[in-house]
């Protein structure tokens, strides 16, 4: 395999450094960059993903048990209510942890949730909290809630307000 980079870097000369994880001083060779993933932020990742299919499938289960277990009946409620009452899809646009420990997290995180086709643009951080080998969901505090772009062009999205974590987009 090295001899194969060696012959692609010798006959390819715009191929420098164009390569993940390499790095070129000029006219050297590019050498190789070992990068070593943290395992924390990986299981935040993981943990993100899995909590956002929760939502996706409408798997009141999965979601609660997202939650610490001292939260877990009030989020069963709340979701519950949620799951019932409207059609929800939920796309995580971007995330990053700002403070990790071995116990806690801190990620700031925005997502769109969409409610009955009308879609929410939320900024928060989330601190997780390490419960045994998982992470888990501590607490959320909003930044920013903005309602998007809506598919409200047909006058379908009726009168209701919409109340996400205590705050509502009133209409």
């Amino acid at each position: 395999m090295l001899i194969a980079w060696l012959a692609l870097a010798t006959f390819m000369p715009a191929a420098r450094g164009l390569a993940v994880g390499l790095e070129s001083d000029g006219d050297a060779l590019p050498r190789a960059r070992v990068i070593v993933p943290d395992a924390r932020h990986e299981a935040i990742e993981q943990f993100l993903d899995d909590t956002a299919a929760a939502m996706n499938h409408e798997d009141l289960d999965a979601v609660e048990q997202c939650f610490m277990p001292d939260q877990r009946a009030a989020a069963r409620r709340q979701f519950g209510m949620i799951f019932v009452s409207h059609v929800v899809s939920l796309e995580l646009e971007e995330h990053h942890v700002l403070e990790c420990s071995d116990s806690l997290a801190e990620v700031g995180i925005r997502y769109f949730i969409t409610l009955d086709n009308v879609r929410h643009d939320i900024v928060s951080i989330i601190t997780l909290r390490r419960h045994g080998d998982d992470w888990l969901i501590q607490r959320e505090k909003m930044h920013a809630f903005r309602n998007g772009p809506t598919a409200c062009d047909s006058g379908d999205c009726g009168e209701r307000a919409v109340c996400i974590g205590g705050q509502c987009g009133l209409r």
